[in-house]
């Protein structure tokens, strides 16, 4: 069984990744360490060791079963950097959550845009709600009249009426206004 002493070295430091690094990305990382810390490319006196520090490093990291022995490790050591670590990861599972509903809605915005029925459908909200607001507006002004005409009392027959008339007012409004949003947002 194989023990890491994690205090001394953090792996992911040396090859200057996030410990989320996908095995393509270690092995990047890797080869761009290597060329550069190489004893033949380097000519520092501790060349050699920070080459077997990197080759060390690539070792563990590509092992699935060390990695996951080493990770256990360092998350035992310090549970402050692991919860960094997880933090970490979720804003970035959030950010590319994110990403993909944004491009998500752009393909469905340009699908929608593209659609046979896009401009009947605005033109249909519109003559709708023209429509609608017209016939309150002719209740409303019918109610109006009728008690100019008659009397005050009328008032009080006719009140169901003015009611529903201000509901559907108030109710086209905020459809009307509703769609308009939608038709903006997927325009």
């Amino acid at each position: 069984m194989v023990i890491f002493d994690t205090s001394m070295v953090d792996y992911y430091s040396i090859l200057e990744i996030s410990s989320s690094a996908t095995e393509e990305e270690i092995r990047r990382a890797y080869r761009k360490k290597a060329k550069e810390l190489h004893p033949d490319v380097n000519t520092s006196p501790d060349a050699h060791h920070q080459f077997l520090l990197v080759q060390k490093a690539y070792q563990i990291l590509t092992d699935v079963f060390s990695k996951q022995q080493y990770d256990r490790q360092r998350r035992a050591q310090d549970p402050l950097q692991s919860y960094q670590e997880w933090a970490r990861e979720q804003r970035l599972r959030q950010e590319r959550a994110a990403r993909q509903q944004y491009i998500d809605q752009l393909a469905k915005r340009e699908h929608i845009r593209k659609s046979k029925m896009y401009y009947p459908y605005i033109a249909g909200i519109y003559i709708i709600s023209l429509v609608v607001l017209s016939f309150c507006l002719a209740i409303l002004l019918g109610c109006a009249f009728l008690i100019l005409k008659y009397s005050f009392f009328m008032f009080f027959f006719l009140l169901p009426f003015i009611c529903v008339a201000a509901y559907v007012l108030k109710f086209t409004f905020v459809k009307f206004k509703e769609e308009r949003a939608y038709m903006a947002a997927i325009s």
